[in-house]
């Protein structure tokens, strides 16, 4: 995969050039938190209620639009894709599967101006990136890799290898250690190796791509016991950048 075909902005969704991050908390209020481009926030908005049935929320360029959008998975294994419309605010949701409950992972995968892959894991372990024709509403699955039923999580972090693959995925074991498996130039991984950084142990983790916007690197945002917020980068140790986070049920 190309470096120019790949979006950092994934999860920007008011179309200010910046990472956001989306939070739902405990009465079922997904919130938008944008992001000022230098790792820090601005004034939080609300974007809807209702989403306490959700199991996963996941942010991507699923409808190739020009704006970001979410898929999210609900408890019943439904799918919906509500379409962003690049200010902060998405059309009505739409139905685009079923099933999907039979997944243990669900997460987005290799945003590009091809449109962003659902990245799963099936019961037996296996690895998959589902891709959404937003024409023909079907999805087209390409097997990834097996042997990944040990990890509790699953993140894409685009090229965190930074060797001009951006399929890398990092896994998180029971232990809270983290493992990179770096994109070969054949859509598969090279051998793991652990990326583990120096830092608490972490409730949640997302991707939110580039969050400081300053050095185009990949970042990881993790949460800890006590809502307190990390992110760190291929080339940074975790650092604190917020807190009050413990009162969110999923990022």
């Amino acid at each position: 995969m190309q470096a120019a075909s790949t979006r950092t902005d994934y999860r920007d969704f008011n179309g200010d050039g910046n990472a956001d991050v989306l939070a739902r908390d405990s009465s079922g209020t997904l919130w938008l938190y944008p992001g000022n481009g230098y790792g820090g926030f601005l004034a939080r908005k609300r974007i809807s209620g209702g989403w306490s049935h959700m199991t996963a929320i996941i942010t991507g360029y699923f409808t190739r639009s020009g704006h970001n959008d979410i898929v999210a998975r609900g408890y019943d294994g439904n799918l919906w894709l509500y379409a962003g419309n690049g200010n902060g605010t998405f059309k009505p949701r739409v139905k685009i599967g079923s099933g999907w409950n039979a997944f243990t992972t669900i997460q987005s995968y290799g945003s590009t101006t091809h449109g962003t892959g659902i990245l799963v894991r099936d019961k037996s372990g296996v690895l998959w990136d589902y891709r959404f024709n937003t024409a023909t509403r079907h999805f087209s699955p390409k097997r990834l890799a097996g042997g990944f039923g040990q990890y509790t999580k699953m993140l894409w972090v685009g090229d965190w290898s930074n060797d001009g693959n951006y399929g890398d995925v990092v896994a998180i074991d029971k232990f809270g250690k983290f493992w990179l498996y770096a994109e070969d130039p054949y859509g598969t991984f090279y051998p793991r190796r652990q990326i583990s950084p120096t830092g608490p142990s972490y409730t949640a983790v997302i991707c939110p791509g580039a969050w400081d916007g300053r050095d185009g690197e990949p970042d990881l945002m993790g949460c800890d016991s006590r809502g307190i917020l990390y992110v760190f980068s291929p080339t940074t140790t975790p650092h604190r950048v917020s807190h009050g986070w413990n009162g969110f049920t999923l990022f």
